[in-house]
């Protein structure tokens, strides 16, 4: 992808590609397989995130008509993915707290009924998408139409709205960064994590086109990681605790050991997500993001 290519040209090519992958995947996820899952709402979400990207590239009707479609794929996978997710860290759980196993088979087994019940209505969506075909259509038409506007904003170069992305979404990450370091905070890691996403999200396009951006993206791509895996714990030591309480096991040695296990691998992964959320603050990584960027 050139870097003088006009921006509205670039934008219908990589609807294009986005289109591809969530083809290429689709199959693997409707079987049921969690790494299928996994890959299609990966796809989803890039695909998602290019809508809202481009948005102002692209025409205001038939964007909307793929958004719509995009957002309830996105969600659907997004149940049972977020299940996968769940019972892979109850796992873990179970391993470094023998003694919770029996006291946490009940929750294992309401997330695996719920896992079922999800990737149902998923497969139903996907049935009245025609197997992807309605949403095929959308994007191929969406991503037509885009080639056929004369806008000035069309033409803007590749490179300058590259720029102007980015440092929008970068500026995001920045505001957000200071109070993270001051308290374990899920509520703060979360608005923080899905701005360090998006600014993953709004890189990707321009990986190709602009070769130095890999090593700034790189360490935003490891940032995100582990956020997401800190976030994940939190969402896992709360539905844990709530398990607890309403089973009458709170004051069990079973809930000790299980909620002490947790408390301790969340300080650690704070205490690692903090560490990695430094190299955005640095001034390395932002003259490197600048640099790429120039």
């Amino acid at each position: 992808m050139s870097l003088y290519r006009p921006a509205g040209q670039a934008a219908a090519a990589f609807l294009l590609a986005k289109r591809k992958e969530v083809a290429l995947y689709a199959d693997a996820a409707m079987s049921g397989d969690p790494e299928g899952v996994h890959d299609l709402r990966v796809a989803v979400k890039r695909l998602r995130e290019a809508l809202r990207l481009f948005s102002k590239l692209l025409p205001r009707r038939l964007r909307a008509r793929a958004l719509e479609l995009t957002e309830q794929c996105n969600d659907a996978l997004g149940r049972v993915r977020d299940l996968d997710v769940l019972l892979g860290h109850l796992q873990w759980l179970e391993e470094h707290a023998p003694a919770a196993v029996e006291a946490l088979a009940n929750l294992r087994e309401t997330w695996q009924e719920q896992r079922g019940l999800a990737l149902e209505d998923l497969l139903a969506l996907w049935r009245r998408f025609k197997d992807g075909a309605r949403l095929h259509t959308r994007i191929t038409k969406l991503a037509d139409a885009t080639t056929l506007r004369t806008k000035q904003l069309q033409r803007l170069p590749l490179e300058s709205f590259a720029y102007l992305s980015i440092r929008a979404r970068a500026r995001q990450v920045a505001e957000r960064l200071t109070a993270l370091q001051e308290k374990d905070d899920p509520a703060t890691l979360h608005r923080l994590r899905i701005a360090v996403k998006r600014l993953k999200y709004t890189m990707e396009p321009f990986l190709q086109a602009l070769p130095a951006l890999a090593e700034p993206y790189a360490v935003v791509a490891k940032v995100q990681e582990a956020a997401g895996l800190t976030h994940d714990y939190d969402v896992l030591e709360a539905a844990v605790l709530e398990h607890f309480r309403t089973s009458g096991l709170r004051r069990t040695r079973a809930a000790r050991q299980a909620l002490e296990v947790l408390r301790e691998r969340r300080a650690q992964l704070y205490a690692a997500t903090r560490q990695e959320m430094k190299t955005l603050a640095r001034p390395q990584w932002h003259q490197a993001l600048m640099y790429a960027l120039d």
